[in-house]
């Protein structure tokens, strides 16, 4: 399956970010195409990386409107944040 996870920052550090991580190696160990769309990523290795921008007033909302093009071109789209 073609998987996209949706996190702010994507990384080793912090409970969200780590669950992440996690969520995205298990997905990738069962052969699924992992697509991370993160505004800011720290050692993420074996996924698909899209930056996205989150810059503006509301950065969760300048976020949400830069990912919000990718939901139709995977199977599955999931959201670690405010989303």
């Amino acid at each position: 399956m073609n998987i996209a996870l949706i996190i702010e920052a994507f990384g080793t550090t912090g409970g969200a970010e780590r669950m992440a991580g996690y969520v995205a190696d298990g997905l990738l160990k069962r052969g699924h195409a992992v697509h991370v769309y993160a505004a800011k990523f720290d050692g993420a290795t074996g996924v698909v990386e899209h930056r996205v921008s989150a810059r503006g007033l509301n950065r969760h909302v300048a976020f949400s409107n830069s990912v919000r093009k990718t939901m139709k071109q995977h199977d599955i789209v999931y959201s670690f944040t405010r989303t």
